[in-house]
Order: C-alpha cells, then sequence, then structure tokens
C-alpha cells in the first residue's frame, strides 16, 4: 500500500514539474469530488437524473460569463460590471420581443448587442483612456444598472413566445440547450486560449505588459477585445436566464460578478493576471453550482449560503496562495 501511495505521489509530482498548471486543476476536481460526494450523502435527492440536470442547467449560465471573465483576469484586469450587463441585456430582450411583438431572432440579437455594447463601453476607457479596470467597470457596474431601470420604468416583461422559452426548456440529445451552449462556449474558450497565437499573447499580456509590448504584442487591441468578449458573451448569458425565468426585469442578474468571479478564480486562474485555466473555471463553476444545490435540498437558508459560499472561496484562494509563496 505505502509502495502505491509513493508511487502516485511519485507521478503527481512529475506531472506537476511539467505542467505547472496540473495541480490547479487536479486539486480543483478533487475538491469539487469531496464537495460532490459530501453534497450527495447528505441528501437522496441529490443523484437523480433530474437534480443532476438542473444544477448542470444553472451552471450553464455562469460557465458562459466564466469564459469571458477568464479572459479578462488573465490580462491582469476584472469586470464586476457584468450582473448590470445582464440588467440592461435582458431589458432590451423584453422589450423588443414581449413589449413591441418583434420576432424573437431579432431580440436575440438586441441581447447580444446590447451586452456587446457595455462590453466595448467598459473597453474604451480602460484600453484608450488608461483608467484602471476596477474604477472602469465600477462606475458602470452602477450605470449599465441604473440604464436598465430607467430603460424599463419599473415594467416586468413576461410571456415569452414559446420558441425563445425553448432556449432554456428544449433539449437535444436528452440534455438540455443551455448545457449544449456552454459546452461550444467552453471548448471555443479553452481552445482559443491555449492554441491559438491571440490566446498565448493574452497570457503574455497578464504576464507582463511591458514585456508584451516590445515583443511587438498589440496591447491595445488585445485589451478591447477581452473586454467586448465579456459583453458579448454577458449577452448569451443573458439569453439564457431570461428564457429560464420567462421574464425581464431590470434588476435579473443582480450579484453574478461576485459569483463569476468566484468562479474563475478558485479554478486557479490568477487575480494577478498571467494565468488562464478554462478547464479549472468549469471546475469552479460546477463545485459552486453543487454546493449551493446541496444546500439548498438540505434546507440552509439563502444568507448562511452565501457565508459557506464566501468561505469557500476565501480557504481556496488562501491555500493556494500559501502554496505559491
Amino acid at each position: 500500500m505505502a509502495s502505491i501511495v509513493q508511487t502516485v505521489s511519485g507521478k503527481w509530482k512529475e506531472l506537476g514539474k511539467n505542467n505547472p498548471d496540473f495541480q490547479i486543476v487536479a486539486s480543483t476536481f478533487l475538491i469539487f469530488l469531496g464537495l460532490f460526494i459530501i453534497m450527495a450523502i447528505g441528501s437522496d435527492v441529490f443523484l437523480r437524473p433530474r437534480n443532476i440536470t438542473n444544477i448542470l442547467t444553472q451552471s450553464a449560465m455562469y460557465v458562459v460569463l466564466g469564459v469571458g471573465m477568464t479572459f479578462v483576469l488573465t490580462t491582469g484586469g476584472i469586470d464586476i460590471s457584468v450582473g448590470s450587463m445582464v440588467g440592461i441585456a435582458t431589458a432590451v430582450i423584453g422589450d423588443i420581443i414581449v413589449n413591441h411583438g418583434m420576432p424573437v431572432w431579432l431580440g436575440l440579437l438586441g441581447g447580444l448587442g446590447a451586452g456587446l455594447a457595455c462590453g466595448m463601453f467598459n473597453a474604451a476607457f480602460i484600453t484608450f483612456l488608461k483608467i484602471p479596470p476596477i474604477i472602469v467597470t465600477l462606475g458602470t457596474w452602477t450605470m449599465f444598472r441604473g440604464l436598465a431601470y430607467v430603460y424599463l420604468g419599473g415594467t416586468i416583461h413576461y410571456n415569452f413566445p414559446r420558441s425563445f422559452i425553448a432556449i432554456a426548456r428544449g433539449r437535444f440529445l436528452g440534455l438540455p440547450i443551455p448545457v449544449w451552449i456552454a459546452a461550444v462556449v467552453f471548448i471555443w474558450g479553452h481552445y482559443f486560449l491555449t492554441r491559438t497565437k491571440t490566446g498565448r499573447q493574452i497570457t503574455a499580456l497578464g504576464g507582463n505588459e511591458e514585456a508584451a509590448r516590445l515583443a511587438g504584442i498589440n496591447v491595445k487591441r488585445l485589451r478591447f477585445f477581452v473586454y467586448s468578449l465579456m459583453g458579448f458573451l454577458a449577452g448569451l448569458a443573458t439569453i439564457i436566464v431570461t428564457a429560464r425565468l420567462d421574464s425581464s426585469a431590470a434588476g435579473t442578474g443582480a450579484g453574478f460578478e461576485m459569483h463569476t468571479i468566484a468562479s474563475v478564480v478558485i479554478g486557479g486562474t490568477s487575480l494577478f493576471g498571467g494565468r488562464g485555466l478554462m478547464l479549472g473555471t468549469l471546475m469552479g463553476v460546477l463545485m459552486l453550482g453543487v454546493v449551493e444545490n446541496g444546500l439548498l435540498l438540505a434546507g440552509i437558508s439563502f444568507f448562511w449560503q452565501r457565508v459557506l459560499l464566501g468561505f469557500i472561496f476565501v480557504s481556496v484562494v488562501g491555500f493556494r496562495t500559501v502554496r505559491e509563496k
């Protein structure tokens, strides 16, 4: 038995030495697996197919947002306005489809366009005026939410067409459509970040901006692209959440920003830039989804759920920080 443990430990160290990101992703998976087992033991309902499907569907929008946030954090930036982007994008979708009775496809384009416009607004101030991302997105976090309330004027749109609701409730090959959307976005994001020249440049930008600039990388173009992409993906996530809720309200998306950032950082992406792990982001999203679902089934109040999720976030990040030092 001791020899087996030593062999596994040796392989683990070898893989970690050859691939620095391996231990981070593997440790995230082990934490996720441990929490999954605990939640399964604590509830007879947890492992039922319907509940697992519900976790995957609920996590889909955070996977989409997490992919965008992984790009942002990898550059050494941050975007805390994503929840408010969802608020204004859902307002546009509801106004186009329900209030004006226009085709669903036009509403979808409107939601994506609203998210993209918000992302480009952030990108312009961060890239060209060189205002720190935390300051810009803190301001737009309030501004975008205010615009959503002004746009809707307290109105809540509901009773969307069936073709729109099918985006969230329809199935393909047995899985909900939001899960397929999240899978496509994740696969694209992982490939783009790790296998393309632009993806490697994004990582280099976060590692050392001055060195990246001296190497001939167009820093402004990359940063503008990353924040614009975040906005576009926020619009895509908005389509999922609006279809799931069958309603469009200005308050939609409140708190999404912290949930998204927590998922990405728990997954191993560095808050200081230079390291982005899409696979870790996926694990982080699923981890928080499992914990939230398990606590809900256990009858834990919403407020204690926030406390426990915050504790998990601080503990995992603190543990990794100590190890890296």
